[in-house]
């Protein structure tokens, strides 16, 4: 982070669930100290909070701005800027941008492991998957076998290529259907037995 907030902690408002969870642990993991924000306060004692722990970003979902951009809207800003608001599309970058201004991680460390948390509410296909993975350069996949499943019926195996530069997929729930492993086999893929 810039002029001097890099000590400064982040605010979190979100559901809670295990977004947070995943949000939280990157951002202790870079170091970064962390406010947690619940949905359920007033956008006074947002604002409050924001201001006695001098927050210098807020991390919020679109549909749960409305008390952060109250709280900012009301901002005293005698006493100091208010903190900048990043939404989830800016999610990964900032990140990033947080990870090459810590200490104890440098932006060479992040882009060889790029990862993506989407918002809440989000719902995957095998397509969108593989067009995430495309554009993320991610190179391993967490996923459902459904969605592995999907994108091995995708046409042409077109979408099977973008699996084809993951150093590896892990699933849960079950195993893919026999058919579907052995597909993404034929293809190089190498899932558990």
């Amino acid at each position: 982070m810039e002029n001097g907030t890099k000590d400064r902690p982040v605010g979190l408002v979100m559901d809670s669930n295990l977004t947070l969870v995943i949000y939280l642990f990157a951002l202790i993991g870079l170091g970064v100290p962390t406010v947690l924000l619940s949905t359920r306060l007033s956008a006074e004692a947002v604002r409050h909070l924001v201001q006695k722990t001098r927050t210098s970003t807020i991390l919020v979902p679109a549909r749960l701005d409305g008390t952060a951009g109250e709280a900012l809207s009301s901002w005293d800003t005698n006493d100091s800027p208010p903190p900048s608001k990043y939404y989830p599309a800016a999610y990964r970058n900032f990140l990033t941008e947080e990870a090459s201004s810590s200490t104890a991680f440098s932006q060479n460390n992040v882009s060889r492991k790029p990862f993506c948390l989407p918002e809440v509410g989000t719902i995957f296909t095998g397509p969108s998957i593989t067009q995430l993975l495309r554009s993320s350069g991610a190179k391993s996949l967490l996923t459902v076998p459904s969605i592995l499943e999907e994108i091995a019926l995708l046409p042409d195996n077109e979408e099977i290529h973008a699996l084809q530069q993951l150093h590896f997929i892990a699933f849960g729930g079950r195993l893919p259907k026999e058919t579907i492993g052995d597909k993404l086999t034929a293809a190089g893929e190498h899932l558990p037995e």
